[in-house]
């Protein structure tokens, strides 16, 4: 199923397309039953899937789900959780979303480990710009649902600025990848996808 859906968001460019099957893979994912019932493996597999689909996403349709109730409980949800790897894919995922959604500020930042090979492989699988890594303790979640809901909903109050935006300022996904190891990636991600079910309803 999730096969036929990143085929179907290859095909599309229209952004509420994309954003309609981004919103139903991210509302899954948020699921108080699937992180409940699904082991640390299935939780994993089920992040890749949902930030390999940012990299075929269009921005605006990222911003449209970055700015949902169903995104935001999801990311909360993950945050809130008792398991720290749990807390960990909800932090990357949130940061990845922030990095399109909110391209010229106001981007998340959680300062996760940045030679975590758990982080660096899902920021590999959306091509999310390597954050700064600083000294300081990883946020452990507490608060953070006030973070995320505060910098993604913040509205901008200088209607027509986007013109004068400095293109250089914009951040968008960066592919660092050879085109042999994009391949590689992307056929992994569709593996993934083709041996997943949705096994909670």
């Amino acid at each position: 199923m999730l096969k036929l859906l990143l085929q179907e968001l290859m095909r599309c460019d229209q952004d509420d397309i994309h954003a309609q099957l981004l919103g139903q893979l991210v509302g899954h994912w948020g699921e108080h039953a699937f992180i409940q019932a699904a082991d640390r493996a299935e939780q994993q597999r089920m992040t890749q899937i949902v930030l390999a689909m940012l990299r075929h996403a269009t921005p605006r349709a990222v911003e449209q789900v970055a700015h949902t109730a169903v995104f935001l409980d999801a990311i909360n949800r993950r945050l809130d959780s008792t398991v720290g790897f749990y807390r960990k894919i909800g932090m990357v995922t949130a940061e990845a979303f922030s990095a399109i959604a909110s391209p010229a500020g106001n981007k998340l930042n959680f300062e996760l480990d940045a030679n975590d090979d758990d982080v660096i492989l899902l920021r590999k699988l959306c091509s999310t710009p390597e954050l700064p890594h600083t000294s300081h303790a990883p946020d452990d979640g507490n608060d953070a649902g006030e973070q995320v809901a505060s910098m993604l909903h913040e509205e901008s109050n200088d209607d027509g600025d986007d013109g004068d935006a400095d293109p250089d300022a914009i951040v968008r996904p960066i592919d660092e990848l050879s085109e042999e190891e994009e391949e590689e990636e992307e056929k992994e991600a569709l593996s993934l996808m083709g041996d997943w079910r949705l096994r909670y309803p």
